[in-house]
């Protein structure tokens, strides 16, 4: 694992505002707020919830608005100086699993940039049964979210950047350890 790499992607995901952080897509487009109930006040997170659009290719800018990442985007896209626009690379190619991991290229890039096996890297950036996310829950402040006290494990969408990098950190730091098999 290169510690260096991973203390600064936490440092980048800990800046992150959550407009620009989404777990379920490795790139989307942030859509705006869905409304669904405007008498509860004015801030729209008293009330709404994010909407992305899944981007099919690898194009993304960090400076860019409107663009969102998980943890395994941003690491790519912080190897790349934080512009990525690679429209012939489908970052998704079909929803079959293959073992080699070939269907996820984002994936497979932010392993070897952060020094992970794809193992971790999919404990780390994807959501499993008993994935690091549900094993650390309580830690992070997960176990209080109404999906985990309802279901018992971690929804995605429950994870803001603010976790993800307290994740990070205590990965690199050694607190916990991705599974590896």
């Amino acid at each position: 694992m290169n510690k260096e790499r991973m203390f600064l992607l936490a440092d980048l995901l800990d800046k992150l505002k959550p407009v620009k952080f989404n777990m379920a897509d490795w790139f989307s487009t942030y859509d705006g707020y869905a409304y669904d109930d405007l008498s509860q006040g004015e801030d729209p997170d008293d009330h709404a919830e994010l909407e992305f659009t899944t981007n099919k290719y690898q194009q993304m800018n960090g400076y860019d608005c409107n663009s969102a990442a998980c943890i395994a985007g941003w690491a790519v896209v912080m190897k790349h100086d934080f512009a990525l626009d690679r429209p012939e690379e489908e970052t998704i190619t079909g929803s079959m699993f293959r073992s080699d991991l070939s269907h996820m290229p984002v994936l497979i890039e932010a392993c070897e940039y952060l020094g992970l096996t794809k193992s971790q890297g999919l404990d780390l950036f994807t959501k499993h049964d008993n994935s690091v996310w549900d094993r650390n829950a309580e830690d992070l402040g997960l176990s209080e979210t109404a999906n985990y006290d309802t279901y018992g494990y971690v929804d995605l969408d429950d994870i803001t950047p603010k976790i993800a990098a307290k994740l990070v950190r205590m990965v690199a730091k050694g607190e916990v350890v991705l599974n590896d098999c």
